[in-house]
């Protein structure tokens, strides 16, 4: 394998990579070092880069690690300190491994995918963790088939499937925490600052907020209260004047008689108990188990935060606030003490639960939403989380005022209109919304693409743009990013079919999918409810039957000419969305009608196009059946194959008493002739298979054995009698 191919395959595994400068034997600084500027943010992921960089072979390959690929990697150095942590967790030696082929034993690169829901760990250096250094987010590794500064080769160990990386990894991962000297010097310079500002006191003016400080100081660094008031009294005798000294013990009893949400969120203080009845109370500190730790945290968070996928977000103060997520621990811990107006007090060491792992455990256990609205639906979709305004009254005025900017052909299709914009708002069912068409008489220039956007400008967010030609795959991904997730509209604009038919089978089924399941950009599976409304646009409606049958056709005509129409219409929209909004809501609210179907879609039919205000339902589901059957050009297609059929047999054969094999190359010509269109000989058999096996040519069926491959027609008067081939087609019949 070429460099090209590992970079290939670690794109298909979903790894984000990066160009790595080429190593210079003997020079050590050379090989590791990312040669793209912003290459934390801006990992390559797709081949058409990749050539770019990889082609002559000279660049060595780096993958990102962390958030930007989903992985964790462990570059050991000290080997037999790893081998403490292996004895605890010897499933790791199954994971996905890479070695230089010239390092000593052991020296290896270890990878580790990160499960949904759990946050990616802070990177850590080989002082932290006395084996080697966690590889995590704004970090990337060198991997095969890279070459190192040595002149040895990257090479892959064990080919297997990166383990899921488990939170309990990373607690054995890390040495306990010990005070060095630094740590040691720092708390000397912080007791020594405490006693200056003791020893200077203060003016008047600033001798209680100084000596609040003071205070808060002591009790953060646990110094019992006894001694502080002691310090307080002392503090006083050096103010300028003196400070009274009830006022200062007052302020000290308010700093320790303050019991914020905050203190001890992952310790408690035990009693130690003694003999000596005189002498100070004193405590340690106890690390809390790590469910009560989750529980203090989940109950700090309880209707402040929510998630949805693998992100928490803030639930705004105010019902239409902005949404802020959190992606990382510290944003969570910043949330918190900005939200209580204190500081997080928090205790460090191997016996307690780090903030990371407190993290990761609140994640699952926290209110999760399958996606955010900025508008409403009625009735309410189970699990999405609304945030929105209070809508104002209902005002059918302006309903009517916003379809007024449109040129409907009948009266049949202004209702049909009011039932697209009411589909965006319906929280029925999941691929229960009729797809749309929107054509036109008159041609290009009366608003049928204004006409799809105007329906995701309400709903608040531009449509999910894509084209009948697209792979389902790959619109797929595309419905399944984040800038879709809270969009509720799709537009095909201006489609034009192969040989004048739009036809695609995948994207049609889409229509009815209850839930759009795919690939996911830089994450993997992903899957979304299909709440959305699919709308196509076209000015020849040639479709095939699949297309046909389910979209529910509208008709515009030729409006008179505005220059500032559309500016008209945005101004509209700035203004009165929400009136818009509250009026479709408020006739999606009224009780269900009765009808009886005569389409597909038999419960949108009831409860959306049967409550538009008005609407003649039974002259409205006759037109949509009209169109449909004027739009399916696969069905007249069918037809004429089915007739040209008949008559090549009647030409020779009697149809009704004779059985006749029809070699292959014959059926094509008979396709051929019937609808003059250049299909290739494969495309147009499957066009026959489609009819035989869909019962529209009831006398005929597939048939091929050594001797012979077509098909063969059955009369239905046939008594058993010698069966005949038709030979060629005649030119001229």
């Amino acid at each position: 394998m070429n460099k090209i191919d590992f970079v290939r395959e670690y794109l298909e595994r979903g790894w984000g990579v990066t160009p790595v400068s080429p190593p210079a034997k003997g020079n050590k600084d050379t090989g590791k070092r990312p040669i793209l500027d912003g290459w934390q943010r801006n990992p390559i992921r797709t081949i058409e880069d990749v050539a770019k960089y990889w082609t002559d072979g000279e660049y060595n390959v780096g993958i990102l690690t962390g958030d930007a690929s989903r992985i964790i990697v462990l570059d050991i150095d000290v080997p037999e300190k790893f081998e403490v942590f292996l004895g605890k967790h010897p499933e790791c030696r199954n994971t996905y491994i890479v070695k230089r082929n010239n390092a000593d034993a052991g020296k290896c690169h270890y990878y580790f995918s990160l499960p949904e829901g759990i946050p990616a760990p802070d990177s850590k250096r080989i002082g932290s963790t006395g084996w080697g250094d966690l590889l995590s987010t704004g970090t990337q590794v060198v991997a095969p088939p890279s070459v190192h500064y040595t002149g040895g080769i990257y090479e892959v160990a064990n080919d297997a499937v990166p383990l899921p990386f488990k939170p309990e990894y990373l607690i054995d991962l890390l040495l306990p925490e010990e005070k060095t000297e630094a740590k040691k010097d720092k708390k000397v310079a912080t007791i020594e600052a405490i006693t200056t500002m003791i020893q200077e006191g203060a003016k008047e003016g600033s001798r209680n907020s100084t000596l609040f400080e003071i205070c808060k100081q002591l009790r953060t660094a646990a110094v019992p209260k006894k001694k502080v008031e002691e310090l307080a009294i002392e503090f006083c005798q050096h103010c300028s004047p003196v400070y009274d000294a009830n006022e200062a013990l007052k302020t000290v009893n308010s700093v320790y008689s303050v019991s914020s949400p905050l203190d001890r969120l992952n310790y408690c203080k035990k009693r130690i108990d003694s003999e000596d009845t005189e002498s100070e109370t004193k405590y340690e500190l106890k690390p809390l188990t790590y469910d009560k730790v989750t529980e203090k945290l989940q109950e700090l968070s309880k209707e402040k935060v929510a998630r949805i996928d693998n992100e928490l977000f803030i639930v705004p103060e105010q019902a239409g606030g902005k949404i802020e997520f959190i992606s990382k621990t510290v944003d969570y811990f910043s949330f918190l003490g900005n939200k209580y107006k204190g500081c997080i007090d928090w205790q460090k060491g191997s016996k307690f639960m780090s903030k990371d792992e407190a993290f990761c455990s609140l994640k699952r256990g926290i209110k999760t939403y399958n996606g955010i609205e900025c508008a409403p639906h009625y009735p309410l979709v189970k699990d999405l989380f609304y945030n929105h305004p209070p809508l104002p009254e209902p005002d059918y005025a302006v309903l009517n005022e916003l379809v007024g900017f449109f040129s409907p052909e009948t009266p049949e299709d202004r209702a049909l209109i009011i039932a697209m914009f009411l589909s965006c708002f319906w929280g029925g069912p999941a691929g229960q919304r009729a797809p749309f068409v929107i054509t036109s008489k008159d041609g290009r220039g009366v608003g049928k693409s204004t006409l799809g956007e105007t329906a995701a400008m309400i709903a608040g967010a531009s449509p999910v743009m894509g084209s009948t030609k697209d792979r389902a795959n790959d619109l797929v991904t595309r419905l399944l990013s984040p800038d879709a997730m809270s969009k509720r509209v799709v537009i095909f604009d201006n489609e034009v079919g192969g040989s004048g038919r739009i036809s695609n089978s995948d994207i049609a089924s889409l229509f009815t999918a209850e839930t759009i399941s795919g690939r996911r950009l830089y994450v993997g599976d992903g899957s979304r409810q299909n709440n959305f409304v699919w709308i196509m646009t076209l000015n020849s409606p040639t479709l095939d039957s699949d297309f046909a049958q389910r979209c529910i056709p509208i008709s515009l005509s030729r409006p008179a000419y505005s220059a500032n129409w559309k500016q008209d219409l945005f101004d509209f929209m700035q203004a009165k969305r929400w009136r818009v909004i509250a009026t479709l809501i408020d006739i999606l609210s009224k009780p269900s009608i009765p009808v009886t179907p005569q389409i597909r879609w038999g419960l949108w039919l009831t409860e959306v196009l049967a409550k538009v205000p008005n609407i003649n339902i039974d002259r409205v589901q006759e037109i949509i059946r009209s169109r449909q059957g004027e739009f399916d050009d696969e069905a007249d297609e069918g037809q004429m194959i089915v007739d040209e059929i008949v008559s090549s047999i009647q030409h020779r054969h009697d149809v009704d008493s004779d059985e006749v094999r029809i070699p292959n190359k014959i059926m094509c010509a008979i396709v051929k002739e019937a609808i003059d269109v250049k299909w290739s000989p494969r495309f147009a058999l499957r066009r026959v298979s489609e009819l035989v096996s869909s019962k529209r040519i009831p006398q005929l069926r597939n048939y091929r054995n050594k001797n012979f491959r077509g098909f063969v027609w059955t009369g239905e008067k046939h008594n058993g009698q010698e069966t005949k081939t038709l030979g060629a087609i005649p030119e001229q019949r």
